[in-house]
């Protein structure tokens, strides 16, 4: 039903609402071969996920490799599914999309509830407003430096970091933040109801 590299913590929100969920872990020695894109594809055919969540660390995107190759199918149209980027899930989307993930300027924040400013586009669609209430606990952010592929929607208001990309015309979202956690009020909606990703 759903395919995700979630820590546990986020599991419940998606299980919750109904979903099997089959747990990749993005860096361990029993996924090595699913680094090779042909292994993934004849994976996720057998699967057949409703939704690909791409979940938080620790550590970065260059940890998890296997992280890294669903990023990259995903970007490339060969996930078929929609596909959500939680946290470093976001830095490995991004990264795919060839963002630089790097060291926040403002240093590491872990379990501090932040204003969130955001378009109303990708999973912010139909919200009220334009600010949301949302939990970092991260060091890296994301920065583009180009033409990407990825869209910005959402960033901290004050610092202005990044903190939400989406595709313009797939099914491919992400936030730095952690919508499942109890100081992200709006959270569980954020992710389990937006027209793009519904997860119920």
């Amino acid at each position: 039903d759903l395919v995700t590299g979630v820590q546990t913590c986020a599991l419940p929100i998606f299980a919750q609402r109904g979903h099997d969920v089959t747990v990749l872990e993005g860096r361990s020695p029993s996924t090595t071969h699913l680094r090779d894109a042909e292994a993934l594809s004849d994976l996720l055919t057998q699967l057949k996920p409703s939704h690909l969540i791409l979940g938080p660390g620790p550590g970065s995107p260059d940890d998890c490799p296997v992280t890294m190759a669903l990023a990259q199918m995903a970007l490339s149209g060969d996930v078929p599914c929609p596909v959500l980027g939680i946290c470093l899930g976001h830095q490995a989307l991004a990264r795919a999309d060839g963002w630089r993930v790097h060291p926040s300027p403002h240093g590491p924040v872990h379990g501090v509830p932040t204003a969130i400013q955001h378009d109303q586009t990708g999973l912010f669609a139909g919200m009220e407003g334009n600010l949301v209430t949302l939990t970092r606990y991260n060091s890296l952010v994301v920065e583009g430096d180009g033409q990407h592929a990825l869209v910005e929607n959402a960033y901290e208001q004050g610092t202005q970091l990044n903190m939400g990309l989406h595709h313009p015309q797939m099914n491919i979202h992400s936030v730095q933040t952690h919508p499942e956690s109890i100081g992200s009020p709006n959270g569980a909606d954020l992710i389990g109801d937006r027209k793009s990703t519904r997860l119920n």
